[in-house]
């Protein structure tokens, strides 16, 4: 019997069906987040890139993330959509980029914390390496200076194979066989 392979993207169902979508909140000063992924590697692949933010630097309890945005592209340097944030006390966020490849998919992600400044734009660029071996990522201000920042040791964003060190990517071989009967 003939059968197809299927390669399955493994946060698709995430990105649909993520926690709660983040809102900052209400009557409280605000900065702009641009959030930027570029991939050193360029193959064709699909890419869906999202960023959550957290509660706190330990990333909070289980229901204290909300994505802030997500896309899925096939370009070599994607923008995810940009969106007001809290300003005036620390943010906390993490950007994460998972491929789809054939035979597999990998990904990584970075979490950082920073305190924006009300009205100012950040720009936060993640830049993948080595075949999302691993990535880092940089938060600037609108005159483009580095912004300081902290990271934990482990990211807040967990691969398909679970927790992974803060820029550190994950790789998770998947084939699906699928028969067809006429």
């Amino acid at each position: 019997m003939p059968y197809t392979r299927l390669f399955i993207a493994p946060l698709l169902l995430a990105v649909l069906s993520a926690c709660s979508t983040y809102v900052p909140p209400p009557s409280k000063p605000t900065a702009t987040l641009v959030m930027y992924m570029e991939n050193a590697t360029p193959t064709p692949r699909m890419r869906i890139g999202r960023a959550v933010a957290f509660e706190d630097q330990e990333c909070g309890a289980p229901r204290t993330s909300h994505v802030i945005n997500s896309a899925i592209s096939m370009e070599d340097v994607d923008e995810i959509p940009r969106k007001q944030i809290a300003a005036e006390q620390e943010f906390t966020f993490a950007i994460e980029a998972s491929h789809v490849l054939w035979g597999g998919n990998s990904g990584c992600s970075v979490t950082a914390t920073f305190t924006p400044k009300a009205g100012q734009t950040y720009d936060a660029r993640m830049y993948t390496r080595g075949n999302s071996q691993r990535c880092e990522m940089i938060i600037v201000d609108q005159d483009n200076h580095e912004v300081p920042s902290t990271r934990p040791a482990y990211s807040c964003l967990p691969g398909m194979n679970g927790i992974n060190k803060n820029g550190q990517g994950w790789y998770k071989a998947i084939s699906v066989s699928v028969t067809i009967v006429r």
